[in-house]
């Protein structure tokens, strides 16, 4: 039964990459700031940096996918405001996919300003981050 987990959380991990290549392709091209960040969180993962690749280099086989938990969704709207950010330019197209994906998870969009004022103000601790889940799943889902 390990092994039904073990295979389990891989997809998860490998459909939450893959929701943010198909986010960091909105714009119709990847940036290296973006490759590099979604590298980094694939290998947060613990995925395999061949696995990390064949994602990234297949977005045309990409949907979305949208996780059960409710953190999980949080966490996944964190990292593709992260993606918006790292090139250094928000562009409309971006922006409107973030949108479909936050009311795809069945969130407000004000979410994502709040979450990039977040980012903005410097670097996210573990601690601020689970204090902001807590109180925007509570807020966001009474709102539904």
């Amino acid at each position: 039964m390990v092994g039904f987990f073990e295979h389990q959380y891989l997809k998860y991990k490998k459909q939450h990459l893959g929701n943010l290549v198909a986010m960091a392709y909105a714009d119709g091209h990847l940036h290296e700031s973006e490759k590099e960040l979604l590298l980094k969180i694939g290998k947060n993962y613990g995925l395999k940096e061949w696995q990390i690749e064949k994602i990234i280099d297949n977005p045309e086989k990409l949907s979305l996918n949208i996780p059960s938990d409710v953190q999980n969704r949080l966490d996944q709207l964190f990292d593709l405001v992260s993606l918006i950010l790292a090139d250094g330019v928000v562009n409309k197209n971006e922006m409107t996919v973030c949108e479909h994906i936050t009311e795809s998870f069945g969130f407000a969009k004000s979410v994502i300003d709040d979450i990039m004022e977040m980012q903005r103000a410097g670097e996210v601790s573990r601690e601020d981050w689970t204090a902001f889940k807590e109180d925007h799943q509570k807020y966001l889902l009474a709102e539904k």
